[in-house]
């Protein structure tokens, strides 16, 4: 959600706020709670917003993208760094994240879903519960993105790792699959992939102000809308869960 420069970035930070805050808005208005992942400098520029949709129930995690940093030796993706560098980028956004909002998060989740094996201890250190790495069935080695298809959600060093919802045998581009995100897709597809989700327990939806969530009659609000009419359609069959509030069998409630 941060202005970065490339095509697909939003054009400013007022574009950013305007996206974020529709978003959230339209999953608020369904009776859902959202968790939007923010990074330092996003925490920086939307403060009040953020603040704001807090306290209306938006639960708030931070994104990691170091390959964003001005600092040169971490213009990687997070899965490309070594252990050292994943922890000073991590503790960088942490600072930010507490100055601007007063807390520190215990959600987690990377650019492009970009980890690696050293990040799971890294954020377990750092103080993390909660995980979303994992973009099932994803091969770019070169950002630092290969995950294999287990879709479940699993307990890592500690902390809970929830996957995205994806279809691994269907892949969208390069070499990342098919995922549940409102701005990618058709109603059809939304439909499939919820349905997949849904026989490994979990959905995981996924959504950037680098769409046109700032537009109201946009295709990816329309969409997002399409996507929630379906789930609270389907009251009986889906239990919507807060992040901070998942557990796994035989894990501590991290609560």
């Amino acid at each position: 959600m941060s202005p970065a420069g490339t095509k697909d970035s939003p054009r400013d930070w007022d574009h950013s706020g305007i996206g974020l805050d529709r978003y959230a808005t339209t999953v608020l208005r369904y009776g859902l709670t959202p968790t939007v992942f923010v990074s330092g400098e996003a925490a920086r520029a939307h403060a009040p917003m953020l603040e704001e949709l807090q306290e209306r129930g938006v639960e708030l995690g931070l994104l990691i993208a170091p390959n964003y940093n001005s600092d040169a030796k971490k213009a990687k993706h997070m899965g490309r760094l070594n252990a050292t560098l994943q922890a000073e980028a991590l503790q960088a956004g942490i600072h930010l994240f507490h100055h601007y909002l007063g807390f520190r998060p215990t959600a987690l989740r990377t650019a492009l879903y970009s980890a690696n094996a050293d990040t799971y201890d890294v954020a377990s250190a750092a103080g993390f519960r909660h995980v979303a790495f994992r973009l099932p069935g994803a091969a770019l080695p070169v950002i630092g993105t290969v995950w294999d298809e287990q879709k479940n959600v699993l307990l890592r060093s500690g902390m809970l790792d929830v996957p995205v919802t994806t279809d691994p045998t269907e892949k969208l581009f390069n070499r990342f699959p098919l995922y549940l995100a409102p701005e990618i897709g058709t109603p059809e597809t939304h439909v499939k992939l919820i349905t997949l989700g849904k026989t490994a327990g979990v959905v995981c939806m996924t959504g950037a102000t680098n769409a046109d969530y700032w537009d109201k009659s946009g295709s990816a609000i329309r969409a997002l809308a399409a996507i929630l009419d379906y789930v609270t359609q389907c009251a009986d069959e889906f239990t919507p869960i807060v992040l901070s509030k998942m557990t796994v069998s035989g894990a501590p409630n991290p609560d």
